[in-house]
């Protein structure tokens, strides 16, 4: 799994965790649908600012995110 991926598996389950549609997640962080639809399909990753705010949203710390994010991708 890449990076991409799995920053995209652990920010769209962070979001159905938190019941939170795309629309309500842009509301809540400031970051448009666009980008979320991006970084939930894997074309983006998230800047740091975009993860905290994500944070915020989903009421978890952003390290919560990151670790994650770590078990997914492999090892090197």
């Amino acid at each position: 799994m890449t990076l991409n991926e799995a920053f995209a598996k652990v920010i769209k389950t962070a979001r159905k965790d938190a019941d939170l549609t795309q629309e309500v997640l842009s509301e809540k962080s400031g970051v448009s649908v666009d980008t979320i639809s991006f970084i939930e399909r894997g074309e983006y990753l998230p800047s740091m600012n975009t993860l905290y705010a994500f944070s915020k949203a989903f009421k978890i710390p952003a390290n919560q995110l990151i670790q994650e994010v770590d078990k997914l991708k492999p090892k090197t």
